[in-house]
Protein backbone atom coordinates (compact mmCIF):
# COMPACT_ATOMS: atom_id res chain seq x y z
CA UNK A 1 0.00 0.00 0.00
CA UNK A 2 1.18 3.27 -0.61
CA UNK A 3 0.34 6.91 1.27
CA UNK A 4 0.94 10.37 0.62
CA UNK A 5 1.51 12.61 3.54
CA UNK A 6 1.59 16.52 3.37
CA UNK A 7 3.85 17.66 5.62
CA UNK A 8 7.42 16.17 6.21
CA UNK A 9 8.03 17.76 9.05
CA UNK A 10 8.69 16.75 12.76
CA UNK A 11 5.70 15.49 13.20
CA UNK A 12 4.87 14.08 9.44
CA UNK A 13 8.37 12.33 9.59
CA UNK A 14 8.38 11.47 13.17
CA UNK A 15 5.40 10.45 14.29
CA UNK A 16 2.79 9.67 10.89
CA UNK A 17 5.28 8.99 8.51
CA UNK A 18 7.32 6.30 11.80
CA UNK A 19 3.63 4.86 11.76
CA UNK A 20 2.97 4.08 8.67
CA UNK A 21 6.18 2.74 8.05
CA UNK A 22 5.77 0.51 10.85
CA UNK A 23 2.82 -0.64 8.93
CA UNK A 24 4.37 -1.03 5.88
CA UNK A 25 3.21 1.08 3.75
CA UNK A 26 5.21 3.14 1.26
CA UNK A 27 5.25 6.69 2.12
CA UNK A 28 5.73 9.91 -0.02
CA UNK A 29 6.07 13.59 1.32
CA UNK A 30 4.38 16.37 -0.08
CA UNK A 31 6.08 19.60 1.46
CA UNK A 32 6.81 23.38 0.75
CA UNK A 33 10.05 22.50 2.21
CA UNK A 34 11.85 21.61 -0.87
CA UNK A 35 15.11 21.10 0.81
CA UNK A 36 13.53 18.82 3.24
CA UNK A 37 12.66 17.18 -0.16
CA UNK A 38 15.81 16.94 -1.92
CA UNK A 39 17.43 15.24 1.46
CA UNK A 40 14.73 12.49 1.76
CA UNK A 41 14.97 12.30 -2.03
CA UNK A 42 19.15 12.28 -1.93
CA UNK A 43 18.79 9.82 1.12
CA UNK A 44 16.28 7.44 1.09
CA UNK A 45 15.50 7.40 4.88
CA UNK A 46 15.62 9.54 7.52
CA UNK A 47 16.20 8.93 11.14
CA UNK A 48 13.54 9.03 13.88
CA UNK A 49 14.53 9.86 17.74
CA UNK A 50 12.19 7.95 19.75
CA UNK A 51 12.43 9.55 23.33
CA UNK A 52 11.16 8.02 26.39
CA UNK A 53 12.08 4.87 29.21
CA UNK A 54 13.77 3.29 26.06
CA UNK A 55 15.23 5.71 24.15
CA UNK A 56 16.14 4.88 20.82
CA UNK A 57 17.20 6.08 17.05
CA UNK A 58 15.39 4.56 14.18
CA UNK A 59 16.32 4.54 10.56
CA UNK A 60 13.13 4.25 8.22
CA UNK A 61 14.92 3.26 4.63
CA UNK A 62 13.89 0.43 1.73
CA UNK A 63 15.55 -2.56 0.25
CA UNK A 64 15.90 -3.64 -3.20
CA UNK A 65 15.67 -7.38 -2.47
CA UNK A 66 14.90 -9.71 0.06
CA UNK A 67 16.00 -13.58 0.16
CA UNK A 68 13.94 -16.58 1.24
CA UNK A 69 17.48 -16.98 3.28
CA UNK A 70 17.20 -14.01 5.00
CA UNK A 71 19.75 -12.23 3.43
CA UNK A 72 19.31 -8.28 2.34
CA UNK A 73 20.70 -7.27 -0.69
CA UNK A 74 21.20 -3.82 -2.29
CA UNK A 75 22.50 -1.36 -5.14
CA UNK A 76 23.57 2.04 -5.08
CA UNK A 77 24.88 4.67 -6.93
CA UNK A 78 27.04 6.47 -4.31
CA UNK A 79 25.97 4.80 -1.08
CA UNK A 80 23.58 7.08 0.62
CA UNK A 81 21.22 4.67 1.23
CA UNK A 82 23.14 1.74 2.25
CA UNK A 83 25.24 3.24 4.84
CA UNK A 84 22.47 4.59 6.91
CA UNK A 85 21.65 0.59 7.30
CA UNK A 86 25.24 -0.47 7.69
CA UNK A 87 26.59 1.73 9.80
CA UNK A 88 25.66 3.64 13.10
CA UNK A 89 21.61 3.08 14.07
CA UNK A 90 20.58 0.85 17.09
CA UNK A 91 17.37 0.22 15.16
CA UNK A 92 16.99 -0.06 11.07
CA UNK A 93 13.25 -0.66 10.17
CA UNK A 94 13.08 -2.09 6.57
CA UNK A 95 10.66 -1.51 4.23
CA UNK A 96 10.04 -4.40 1.37
CA UNK A 97 7.26 -4.74 -0.90
CA UNK A 98 6.38 -8.71 -2.17
CA UNK A 99 7.82 -7.61 -5.72
CA UNK A 100 11.21 -7.98 -3.43
CA UNK A 101 10.82 -11.35 -2.37
CA UNK A 102 12.88 -13.97 -4.16
CA UNK A 103 13.74 -17.47 -3.26
CA UNK A 104 17.92 -16.80 -3.07
CA UNK A 105 20.87 -14.64 -2.48
CA UNK A 106 21.87 -15.40 -6.43
CA UNK A 107 18.25 -14.49 -7.30
CA UNK A 108 18.26 -11.25 -5.34
CA UNK A 109 21.42 -10.01 -7.46
CA UNK A 110 19.71 -11.15 -10.51
CA UNK A 111 16.71 -8.78 -9.41
CA UNK A 112 18.81 -6.27 -9.08
CA UNK A 113 20.17 -6.91 -12.19
CA UNK A 114 16.51 -6.91 -13.93
CA UNK A 115 15.45 -3.53 -12.26
CA UNK A 116 18.82 -1.53 -13.03
CA UNK A 117 17.96 -0.16 -16.59
CA UNK A 118 14.43 0.51 -15.21
CA UNK A 119 15.98 2.93 -12.58
CA UNK A 120 18.70 4.22 -14.81
CA UNK A 121 15.01 5.10 -16.65
CA UNK A 122 14.20 7.59 -14.09
CA UNK A 123 17.07 10.22 -13.94
CA UNK A 124 16.54 12.20 -16.13
CA UNK A 125 19.71 13.02 -18.54
CA UNK A 126 21.51 10.19 -17.35
CA UNK A 127 23.12 8.07 -20.32
CA UNK A 128 23.87 4.39 -19.52
CA UNK A 129 23.63 1.90 -21.52
CA UNK A 130 21.10 -0.68 -19.90
CA UNK A 131 18.50 2.63 -20.52
CA UNK A 132 18.83 1.98 -24.05
CA UNK A 133 19.27 -1.66 -23.79
CA UNK A 134 17.31 -2.94 -21.27
CA UNK A 135 19.79 -5.02 -20.26
CA UNK A 136 22.41 -3.87 -17.37
CA UNK A 137 25.92 -4.53 -18.75
CA UNK A 138 27.89 -4.00 -15.89
CA UNK A 139 29.17 -0.55 -17.21
CA UNK A 140 31.45 1.93 -17.03
CA UNK A 141 29.38 5.26 -17.73
CA UNK A 142 29.92 8.10 -15.54
CA UNK A 143 26.07 8.10 -14.73
CA UNK A 144 26.39 4.43 -13.64
CA UNK A 145 24.00 3.90 -11.00
CA UNK A 146 25.48 0.40 -9.93
CA UNK A 147 28.29 1.21 -7.82
CA UNK A 148 27.99 0.08 -4.01
CA UNK A 149 26.47 -3.35 -3.75
CA UNK A 150 25.80 -4.56 -0.18
CA UNK A 151 24.34 -7.91 1.15
CA UNK A 152 23.01 -8.32 4.80
CA UNK A 153 23.59 -11.78 5.85
CA UNK A 154 23.46 -11.65 9.44
CA UNK A 155 22.26 -8.24 11.85
CA UNK A 156 24.38 -7.73 14.82
CA UNK A 157 23.48 -7.36 17.15
CA UNK A 158 20.32 -9.75 17.10
CA UNK A 159 17.45 -7.74 16.29
CA UNK A 160 18.97 -4.32 15.47
CA UNK A 161 17.07 -4.91 11.68
CA UNK A 162 13.23 -5.38 11.05
CA UNK A 163 12.08 -5.86 7.61
CA UNK A 164 8.35 -5.33 7.15
CA UNK A 165 7.10 -7.51 3.98
CA UNK A 166 4.05 -5.93 2.42
CA UNK A 167 1.77 -7.88 0.60
CA UNK A 168 1.50 -5.36 -2.43
CA UNK A 169 4.40 -4.58 -4.64
CA UNK A 170 6.61 -1.59 -3.28
CA UNK A 171 8.71 0.24 -5.67
CA UNK A 172 11.05 -1.06 -8.16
Amino acid sequence: MKALHFGAGNIGRGFIGKLLADAGIELTFADVNQTVLDALNARHSYQVHVVGENEQVDTVSGVNAVSMEGTLHWVDMVGNRVAPVAFGPRRVILLAGSNKLVATPAEARERIRRIAPLNARRHEGFRTPCMHTGICADCNSPDRLCNIHMSIVKCFPKGRISVILMEEPGGL
